[in-house]
């Protein structure tokens, strides 16, 4: 069986490429096609048996999109799969006329026993984790038990770094060490796909220390990299999974290194170990500088001082750090939002990330939005997803007064945080419309972060830069 991923994003998807591991494993072809000139002809030459795509909520109306297209090209009898959060929270999807089957949760034993089900040309229809559309009707399945041991899958799929060469020469690859978190933010969906999964198995799990080891030596070695990602939602989360990483990386790879931590949990042996392991960049949520937004509506639990002592303990082991920031929460003020820009000028953040809130479908942040009414009469209809973009740095669905002035602090929020006396200056800039001029500043500031953080260098930062810049129109 063939099967095709389809990708609008030039970025790693770990989520498809360890299913598609997993179908090589077992004899069947598997290739990624991402979107650029010319590549529906490819996808035509190739001939799959299957379409899929991994949606989060944003990606899927490009992914809807396109499977109504291809539909009409020729790939009529080809069915469509949809897996990721969007199908995961949202499966009302599986109705939209493009959509054959969506996958809901883990995917690899899913999509594996479709594709052994769909060459057998046997019943797909009772297949755990999967919603299959058939006969004007649509069989909704159970979830299957999360994968208790995640060394028995293979390493992820790169096939995609070596058919296209701008993402194989990236000087850094993402690597995954666990799945889960524990922690109940309200924008994110963990706490939802805990609750789905209640009874399915152990939440949190991570890879033996060795089998992250050698997934990284292999890239190493295959792309002569120069750093190492960790995607983690919490890398720093088992402190004694910590302690027995360390040495093996640094004696075996040796290669800097970049990962998520929570100041709640960072103390000094944890900042020690990143040091003494090569990390060069931490990166955090701070999410909002007012604590009554962070605490009460994001749900973080996380106060100013530790926010604080979490920047002092990185900066006394010599190790950058970036922050991750959200602006337009339900009942955000102008004064919230600043706090936001203040505690980063504060702390002295070198690489402020700031996103605009998305309000996705299972979320607690969706229900409050709600309930708060700053969410239009469609969104409480059940087609509020529609509404989110393919990027969380264009636009945000809160509906309230100050959106404008929230929006265009957003577009100046690296400015402002970088150069402090510059406030003055934009206070007055934010009460003007939302224009094209603030969107550049916005680009340009973040081009800049992102070379600074990357380490990719200019041409090829160039490169990529182009070929997502669309999204943010999007």
């Amino acid at each position: 069986m063939k099967v095709a991923w389809l990708q609008s994003t030039w970025t790693e998807n770990l989520g498809p490429a360890w299913i598609s591991a997993v179908l090589k494993s077992k004899g069947h072809t598997s290739e990624f096609f991402f979107e650029q000139r010319g590549w529906r002809k490819d996808l035509k030459k190739y001939g799959p048996d299957l379409i899929a795509f991994s949606c989060t909520t944003g990606i899927h109306s490009w992914a809807r999109e396109t499977a109504r297209q291809l539909k009409k090209e020729g790939f009529d009898r080809v069915p469509v799969l949809m897996g990721g959060s969007h199908p995961t929270f949202y499966p009302e999807i599986i109705y939209d006329e493009g959509i054959d089957i969506i996958c809901r949760g883990e995917g690899e034993g899913a999509v594996l026993e479709l594709v052994e089900t769909l060459a057998d040309r046997g019943d797909t229809a009772k297949i755990e984790n999967l919603w299959v559309k058939r006969d004007g009707g649509v069989f909704s399945n159970e979830l299957r038990p999360l994968i208790a041991d995640l060394d028995d899958l293979p390493h992820p799929d790169r096939g995609y770094c070596d058919k296209y060469p701008l993402l194989g020469q990236y000087p850094y690859k993402s690597i995954v060490t666990g799945r889960g978190c524990p922690f109940s933010c309200s924008f994110c969906f963990n706490a939802e796909l805990r609750r789905i999964y209640q009874e399915k198995g152990k939440y949190l799990r991570r890879r033996s220390v060795g089998k992250v080891i050698e997934e990284i030596a292999e890239l190493k070695e295959r792309y002569a990299l120069r750093s190492v990602r960790f995607v983690d939602d919490v890398f720093t989360l088992d402190k004694d999974w910590l302690r027995e990483f360390i040495p093996v990386y640094r004696r075996e790879i040796g290669l800097p290194f970049t990962c998520n931590v929570k100041p709640e949990l960072m103390d000094e042996e944890v900042a020690g170990l990143l040091k003494e392991s090569g990390c060069r960049l931490a990166l955090f949520g701070i999410e909002s500088g007012s604590e009554r937004i962070r605490n009460e509506i994001m749900n973080k639990n996380l106060s100013d001082q530790q926010i604080i002592s979490c920047a002092s303990g990185l900066r006394k082991y010599g190790i950058e750090f970036a922050t991750f920031n959200i602006i337009g929460s339900p009942g955000e003020t102008l004064k919230d939002a600043r706090a936001t820009v203040e505690i980063n000028q504060r702390i002295r953040t070198r690489y402020p990330w700031c996103s605009l809130m998305q309000f996705y479908p299972g979320t607690e942040i969706y229900r409050i939005a709600r309930a708060q009414g700053v969410l239009n009469e469609e969104s409480g209809g059940g087609k509020g997803h529609d509404e989110v973009g393919m990027t969380y740095f264009r636009e945000t669905q809160l509906r309230q007064d100050n959106k404008a002035e929230l929006v265009n602090l957003h577009r100046f929020f690296v400015i402002l945080v970088r150069f402090p006396f510059l406030s003055p200056l934009i206070r007055q800039l934010i009460k003007l419309r939302p224009n094209f001029l603030f969107d550049s500043v916005f680009l340009i500031s973040y081009a800049y972060i992102t070379l600074r953080r990357s380490e990719m260098g200019i041409r090829k930062l160039i490169r990529l830069g182009l070929k997502s810049l669309s999204l943010f129109w999007k």
